[in-house]
């Protein structure tokens, strides 16, 4: 069983049933926000069991989680102020080059 559960005080939960002995990919598309967690479990007899994959999570304003979201503003003018010191840098190099080692 693959159990996809919303935050566990909220108890909702979607169970995948995967057939035995099978490999399987499954993909489930979620539409609400809010914080979730993968719960796997092995209620059978399996002894040699292997278990692999990956996670990937897409918001709708991409792959930033929802709590950086707001910065992203903040991000941008970072990132300019670093571009304009980095030229203001660049150009006193130049000017100075016979004094740079």
């Amino acid at each position: 069983h693959i159990t996809l559960q919303k935050h566990p005080a909220q108890g909702w939960v979607n169970t995948i049933t995967l057939p035995a002995g099978k490999f399987t990919a499954v993909s489930k598309n979620i539409y609400k926000t809010g914080v979730y967690a993968l719960v796997l479990s092995n209620c059978g007899p399996a002894i040699d069991l292997r278990i692999s994959g990956s996670i990937s999570m897409r918001n709708p304003y991409g792959f930033l989680p929802g709590n950086e979201y707001y910065r992203l503003p903040l991000y941008g003018v970072v990132m300019v102020l670093w571009a304009g010191a980095g030229g203001i840098w660049l150009a006193l190099l130049v000017i100075r080059r016979n004094a740079v080692v």
